[in-house]
């Protein structure tokens, strides 16, 4: 990983600091990490891995987010308040190929020249883009709190316990017996 770095940002005059960060953080690092005043946006360029918990998580830190527009994390990260970057659906390449990824799956390839246009304007206007993510900060602080989850689980038991069910009664034929 080292080399690749390194190979990236040989040709570039004057290039900025890039740090690798590897292993296990507790929460307080991971927060730490998140809320230090060199870091500046997170990007995420998935292929559709899901969820996205660390987007969400990050988005508490009211910087700038900037992700695939593709996945789970289009659930809390609207188009509005978050950099959504496009691409298209391209097949899975044959090193990632196993028995849980089939050979004629897809994921999501990020348009590179649209994300390189996109850092550069972020990075230029960074307060407008730090001012939709505060935003996007106060709208997920609101739906996914413990309480709001907490919530939401609680109400959707409660429609599934209290929903009457009308199932037919099938009775077996009973034959006389003499």
């Amino acid at each position: 990983m080292r080399k690749k770095i390194e190979g990236v940002v040989a040709g570039i005059e004057n290039p900025p600091s890039v740090y690798l960060i590897f292993g296990e953080l507790t929460d307080d690092e991971m927060n730490n990490l998140y809320n230090h005043p060199k870091v500046k946006s997170m990007v995420s360029l998935t292929k559709g891995e899901g969820f996205g918990r660390p987007l969400l998580e990050f988005s508490m830190t009211g910087k700038p987010i900037i992700a695939s527009n593709w996945s789970g994390h289009r659930d809390f990260l609207p188009i509005d308040k978050a950099i959504l970057i496009g691409g298209s659906l391209t097949p899975v390449h044959q090193s990632a190929v196993d028995s849980y990824v089939l050979a004629d799956s897809k994921w999501f390839t990020a348009n590179y020249d649209e994300f390189s246009q996109v850092i550069k304007i972020v990075h230029k206007d960074y307060d407008t883009f730090t001012e939709r993510s505060e935003k996007l900060r106060e709208q997920n602080h609101i739906n996914f709190s413990f309480e709001a989850m907490k919530n939401k689980l609680k109400n959707m038991v409660e429609n599934l316990v209290n929903q009457p069910k009308m199932t037919k009664l099938v009775l077996p034929k009973l034959e006389k017996i003499n």
